[in-house]
This record gives structure tokens, C-alpha cells and sequence, in this order.
């Protein structure tokens, strides 16, 4: 019972990943439409509210975008894909940062919040155009009907991990041993 929930869940994930993903970017998108304007009705709950609306769903998007991101680039290291990831969040956060401001200040707050929204709109283009292939979780899985093999050995100071890729499948499950 315990494994059919497991399978269950490692289906939902593998046919639904790429649509979550895409779903949370539009709910943002959405966010930052609604944002944009309300920010001119005087209601301060009102775009208290939108603010804490797409708050919630930028920031859901960061672990989903990190995540498949890691998935897609496999075999590069998670590491290496995350930090590239970061790096150019945050040069990209700075460059849309100072055009915001330039936006707002020689026209107004609309003409910024519709450039980040012109720009979101396209990461969500780019996003639903990109081929979902979880490459890493196949291999984690033992794609192609190969079975994996996790298997320990002891050196005399350091201890060593060999991955075993077996053609046989025995289950499908990854058989830890140690």
C-alpha cells in the first residue's frame, strides 16, 4: 500500500511537473497584472492584499524554477545549475531594478510594473517551449528498464559510492547497500 502511494506520487510528479511549474509562473504573471493596477485605486488594503498575492506565488516559483532547472541541465551538478541560476536571478533583479526605477521616475509606476509584466509574459513563453525531460529523475528511477544499484565499498580512510547500472531490472527501487 505504502508503494502504490509512491508510485502514484512519482507519476503525479513526472506528468504534472512541467505544468505546475507553468501554472505557479502564470498565477505570478496574474499577480503582477492585478498589482499593476491596483496600485491607483486608493485602496490600500486592496494592494496590500495584491501585494501579498504575488508574493506568495513569485516566491512559490523560486524552488519549482531551481528544481527543474536541475532536472533539465542533468548531468551538470545540482550545485553548478543552482548557482547559475542565482547568479543571473540576481544580476537580472538588478538590471529590471534600475529600468523600473527609470520607468517610474521619468513617466510612472504603470510604465514600470507593465515592463516587468512584459517580461514575465515572456519567461512564461520560453518556460511552456522548453522539452520536459527529467533527466535526472530517469536516471535516479533506472530509465530504459535498467535497474540501479547504489553500492558502498570502504577504502582504508574514505568511504566510496559506486553508482551500478545492471540491464536486468529487479525492482524499482534504488537497493542501498552497505
Amino acid at each position: 500500500r505504502k508503494t502504490l502511494m509512491i508510485v502514484v506520487l512519482l507519476v503525479f510528479v513526472l506528468l504534472f511537473y512541467r505544468m505546475t511549474t507553468l501554472i505557479v509562473y502564470i498565477l505570478s504573471f496574474l499577480g503582477m497584472v492585478v498589482f499593476t493596477f491596483t496600485l491607483n485605486l486608493d485602496d490600500i488594503y486592496l494592494v496590500f492584499f495584491t501585494a501579498g498575492a504575488l508574493g506568495f506565488f513569485m516566491t512559490g516559483y523560486l524552488p519549482l524554477g531551481f528544481e527543474f532547472g536541475v532536472e533539465i541541465t542533468y548531468p551538470e551538478s545540482e550545485g553548478t545549475s543552482s548557482g547559475l541560476l542565482n547568479a543571473f536571478a540576481q544580476i537580472f533583479g538588478i538590471i529590471f531594478t534600475l529600468i523600473q526605477g527609470k520607468l517610474t521616475t521619468d513617466y510612472n509606476p504603470l510604465a514600470g510594473n507593465l515592463f516587468l509584466c512584459a517580461w514575465i509574459f515572456l519567461g512564461i513563453l520560453l518556460t511552456a517551449l522548453i522539452k520536459s525531460e527529467l533527466k535526472r529523475h530517469n536516471v535516479n528511477m533506472g530509465a530504459d528498464s535498467n535497474h540501479l544499484q547504489a553500492v558502498s565499498t570502504q577504502n582504508s580512510h574514505f568511504p566510496v559510492t559506486m553508482v551500478n547500472i545492471q540491464a536486468e531490472t529487479v525492482s524499482d527501487t534504488i537497493t542501498m547497500r552497505g
